[in-house]
């Protein structure tokens, strides 16, 4: 048998790409969205924008 319709709504198993990372970015410091937001626009999961979120704060100990 073969499926004919796909319709599976999120992209298991593939990484983000350079320009969903710049766009949450934009949003969540430029625009302030919430993350649930960005999820919903990037047809992701929460949890992939939340660890790409945490992933891309660095703290600075120096200042």
């Amino acid at each position: 048998m073969c499926q004919q319709n796909n319709n599976t709504k999120s992209k298991k198993g593939k990484h983000l790409e350079y320009s969903e990372r710049q766009s949450i970015e934009r949003w969540f410091n430029r625009d302030k969205r919430t993350k649930v937001e960005i999820a919903e626009l990037l047809d992701r999961t929460e949890k992939t924008v939340r660890n790409e979120i945490k992933r891309g704060l660095v703290k600075n100990f120096f200042t």
